[in-house]
């Protein structure tokens, strides 16, 4: 499993997202265990490395754009707790949407995921990929 992350400030490494870093991004540690900040959410990886590529390369060509922040991304295998394929992402109202999710009720702002996209109860990062 694959995780896109970008680096901000240093070496730190927040979560790669459709639109840009949020109050809701998770900074990531090598093999360190990071949960979601809403016990109710999930985290997003990858479940194939051609996929990840992809997400990446598209971060890349809207941050050659200026949609996006400037910042480096970064591509890692991952590990993961109870991975399951992701039905729909959120671009705002992160809370309505998992207590919704969690609910099985329609959420408004949703958008289809990235092929290949899993929620998951946990995410470590265990190896930079060199791409």
């Amino acid at each position: 499993m694959y995780k896109v992350v970008c680096e901000i400030h240093g070496p730190k490494l927040i979560s790669a997202t459709l639109f840009g870093p949020s109050a809701y991004c998770h900074i990531y540690y090598l093999d360190k265990w990071i949960r979601p900040k809403n016990p109710n959410s999930k985290l997003f990886i990858f479940d194939a490395l051609k996929c990840a590529k992809i997400f990446l390369k598209e971060r890349l060509w809207r941050r050659q754009n200026g949609s996006i922040p400037d910042y480096n991304y970064h591509l890692y295998e991952c590990e993961a707790e109870n991975p399951i394929k992701a039905h729909a992402v959120a671009h705002n109202n992160f809370d309505e949407f998992w207590n919704r999710e969690i609910k099985g009720e329609p959420s408004h702002w949703t958008y289809p995921p990235p092929n290949g996209t899993l929620a998951c109860d946990a995410v470590k990062l265990t190896k930079k990929i060199t791409t």
